[in-house]
């Protein structure tokens, strides 16, 4: 009974979509990246595919550390990154032309099937989130190996209530599961799945690696004028009384960059009028 009010929501989240992409830009790029998406994937040549979903830009620096570490080790695989957002798909296709990029299709059956036959991965890697029941349980009910990275669980989360059977039964579809920290692990055990590891976050990682980079941005470089750079990046408007208060603790001198999550809509009206923002 579960499948179907999921099989439901599903239908209704792409209708909800389509009308949205009336008003939203960015909807129209999640319909028109998803546009004959088999035809072009049929046309790729897959070879011991391994694949990486990831929902934005976020999940997909969390799990590249891995990514890059497997693709030394398996040289004459194909590597498939997905996305579900555009913002991520965008970011990544413009920066790693030496990877597969493409748009995961919306969670039916079909799709699952479809996707799962065409690219042929030997083994998968959700990052974070994204728990698609179709895909999992396909991959499943196929052998192939898919793997959580970087999980993390709160106690009020869906899988740990009384009508979160078939969430459930997608984290059981997973080989093993590597989440952030031992609450994750304990609340995994607390229904029975075992096949878990604390691993830690990767972001940390990858935030290291960034760090020994050379990077140089005109822009920015002007801006600051040698003095001292507070960036604030991926904000969101719950995360304003923070940086009110991050704000009013730094030297007069200190300059102050924001990155909005979502540029086109973010207000910046609780800012005073001496910060400027890209």
């Amino acid at each position: 009974m579960l499948i179907i009010f999921y099989n439901i929501a599903i239908f209704f989240y792409g209708l909800g979509i389509r009308i949205y992409s009336l008003f939203n830009q960015k909807a129209v790029k999640w319909i028109t990246g998803r546009k004959n998406l088999f035809e072009t994937l049929k046309k790729e040549k897959f070879n011991n595919t391994i694949w990486f979903h990831c929902a934005s830009v976020g999940e997909f620096e969390q799990g590249l550390p891995l990514l890059n570490i497997l693709r030394t080790q398996y040289q004459g695989a194909t590597f498939l990154v997905t996305f579900f957002s555009p913002s991520g798909y965008e970011f990544a296709v413009k920066r790693y032309a030496n990877f597969l990029i493409y748009y995961l299709p919306i969670d039916t059956k079909k799709n699952a099937i479809q996707f799962i036959e065409t690219i042929r991965p030997q083994a998968v890697f959700f990052i974070k989130y994204e728990f698609w029941f179709h895909y999992l349980t396909q991959l499943r009910n196929r052998n192939i190996p898919s793997y959580l990275v970087s999980g993390i669980f709160r106690k009020e989360q869906i899988f740990f209530t009384r009508y979160g059977s078939m969430h459930r039964q997608m984290l059981r579809c997973f080989a093993y599961i590597f989440v952030q920290n031992n609450e994750s692990e304990q609340l995994l055990n607390g229904i029975d799945i075992k096949n878990v590891s604390v691993l830690g976050d990767t972001r940390f990682d990858r935030v290291a690696e960034i760090q020994q980079a050379v990077f140089e941005d005109e822009i920015i470089t002007d801006f600051t004028a040698q003095q001292n750079l507070f960036i604030a990046g991926s904000v969101w408007k719950s995360d304003e009384d923070t940086l009110k208060k991050i704000i009013q603790l730094l030297p007069q001198d200190w300059k102050i960059l924001i990155a909005p999550h979502e540029i086109n809509t973010y207000s910046t009206t609780w800012l005073n009028e001496d910060v400027e923002y890209y």
